[in-house]
């Protein structure tokens, strides 16, 4: 909903076999407004974030007070409806996530697909607001990432769930809980730096020494330049009241636009026709225009004023109390019909209901008809039934966790049929999948999640092996896959690894090697065949300029 920047960058990363990825993103955010004037924490400066950093603010003089979880990439969610017996508040709208209290200065923070946030760590406040850090991020198999703290509540380690190592460090005497350098456990000693000018972000350099460098407007903590090898782009912004926006010039100065505004010329506060149950009125509020780069040289400015038509148009639901919900009411492309947004529970379709998921999504179409879509959800936001504008109905069944999908069905008429059917073990992973024929998939896992034997409706095997910690088969990585028996014989294609942990050899059932070699952003530079013959790749970076 704010006509606000955000600029994402991800310096330094790697995916595991097993567990989430440990990747290093940092985010900054023109509005964040959950940031303290004086960090007591690890920080990347004003309206800089990073995904390894969230944490719960409470009142630990009042249980059931209203709970906020500054989330992994800026900005919070507010937990309300706290429920004493189930020590838990009502999910999120939008995320569905639920806040559970595990003990009196512990949460858990559980998503609709089964993986939870954790969080274990007090700043030791008595009174609000009271920090509780995130210590572990976990899948949906069980397999968790740590965050390890120092006594200043810096980050210093995130372990992945192989147990390897990811360090960050502070190098600033002066600004001992900035962040200066994140290190991955590899051998290669691969890293990002950060580096700071009075207190401010200023330059990224990432693992293979790109540098992304920011400018800040004089007295603020707006960026108004981001230069990287491919040139400058230039970022400008402005308010008035309600109303704000944001303008962004690339390199080759092509230029987008987000304004956030009421009232603005051209737009009307009613559409000729709409939607029955859709509410036509005060449409020409709440809403956020993006005029992109073809938009904006099409319809420049005239005298400095935009047409407000010819941009992509988000009207946006309000809160009971009339301020903007982020959720949409609406949406009209250029050319294009509005497309029309309901939600269970709303007095009105301007205003949010208590989920941000859809149970109508509408349109009038060319002939004058409306085209209509219609959802029902689970507690968490999962979709239990889904009709089509023609009538037909999918209906999804799940397991009591409202989590594990356990059928499939598709209704028709008076027609009523299973498509597809599942059994899951207790890390949500399917046992079985049948489809509409009965015909039977069977897998088996290991403790940590990962697929050991397929059986398919023939009952032929595929069997998947993994490393031992030998030299060129790490712990946890796909090793072997061993193909069902043809005429006795099974074909076996086997996988070794570098000392990165990227694949290094491919033999197949014949006995063919490929191996290939690695650049330090993990691209191909050689890839060698059994016969002695080579691949060689070499990386240009076109910074606009053709090369």
């Amino acid at each position: 909903m704010l006509a606000s920047l955000n600029i994402e960058d991800t310096p330094l990363r790697y995916a595991p076999p097993r567990g989430p990825a440990i990747n290093f993103t940092v985010t900054y955010n023109q509005k964040e407004s959950e940031q303290p004037q004086t960090f007591t924490y690890s920080n990347l400066g004003p309206k800089w974030t990073f995904n390894w950093l969230s944490y719960v603010t409470d009142d630990p003089n009042n249980a059931s007070a209203t709970a906020m979880v500054y989330v992994p990439g800026g900005g919070g969610e507010t937990y309300s409806g706290f429920d004493s017996g189930s020590q838990s508040y009502l999910p999120d709208p939008q995320s569905h996530a639920v806040l559970v209290r595990t003990a009196p200065t512990a949460y858990e923070k559980r998503f609709p697909d089964g993986s939870k946030q954790v969080f274990t760590l007090g700043d030791g406040a008595t009174s609000y607001p009271r920090k509780i850090f995130m210590t572990q991020m976990i899948d949906p198999a069980g397999n968790a990432v740590t965050i390890g703290y120092d006594s200043s509540f810096r980050v210093t380690t995130i372990t992945d769930s192989l147990g390897l190592v990811t360090t960050v460090s502070y190098e600033l005497p002066d600004d001992p809980l900035k962040i200066t350098k994140v290190t991955e456990p590899f051998s290669q000693g691969r890293s990002a730096t950060f580096a700071y000018a009075n207190g401010q972000l200023t330059t990224i350099t990432d693992e293979i020494g790109i540098q992304s460098q920011f400018h800040y407007a004089t007295g603020t903590d707006f960026i108004d330049s981001l230069t990287t090898p491919y040139g400058a782009t230039t970022f400008s912004t402005g308010e008035f009241g309600n109303d704000k926006w944001i303008e962004m010039t690339d390199p080759l100065g092509g230029k987008e636009r987000v304004e956030y505004r009421d009232n603005a010329p051209g737009i009307s506060a009613s559409e000729a026709v709409a939607p029955a149950g859709m509410t036509n009125s005060g449409l020409d509020v709440a809403n956020t225009f993006y005029w992109d780069k073809k938009a904006m040289q099409m319809y420049p400015p005239v005298n400095g004023v935009y047409d407000y038509t010819k941009a992509r148009i988000t009207h946006w639901a309000k809160n009971s109390e009339g301020s903007g919900s982020g959720i949409a009411a609406s949406e009209k492309a250029l050319l294009e019909n509005r497309v029309w947004y309901a939600y269970v529970g709303q007095s009105d379709t301007n205003h949010i209901g208590p989920s941000a998921n859809p149970s109508q999504v509408a349109r009038i179409v060319g002939d004058g008809t409306t085209q209509s879509s219609l959802y029902e959800y689970n507690s968490i936001g999962k979709i239990t039934k889904a009709t089509d504008p023609n009538g037909r109905v999918m209906s999804y069944v799940y397991d009591s966790n409202n989590i594990d999908l356990l059928e499939m069905r598709q209704t028709t008429g008076t027609a009523n049929e299973l498509v597809r059917k599942f059994t899951y073990n207790s890390q949500h992973e399917p046992l079985t999948d049948t489809d509409a024929a009965g015909q039977a998939t069977t897998d088996f896992y290991n403790t940590y999640g990962q697929i050991l034997t397929r059986t398919n409706a023939k009952n032929e095997v595929t069997t998947f092996g993994y490393g031992d910690g030998t030299a060129g088969h790490p712990i946890g990585y796909l090793t072997s896959i061993t193909s069902p028996p043809f005429n006795n014989v099974s074909a076996v294609t086997t996988f070794t690894y570098d000392s990165a942990n990227r694949v290094r050899t491919v033999t197949d059932s014949d006995g063919y090697t490929v191996t290939t070699d690695y650049d330090n952003l993990d691209r191909p530079v050689t890839i060698t065949y059994p016969d002695g013959t080579n691949q060689q790749f070499q990386y240009t970076q076109d910074f606009g300029q053709g090369l």
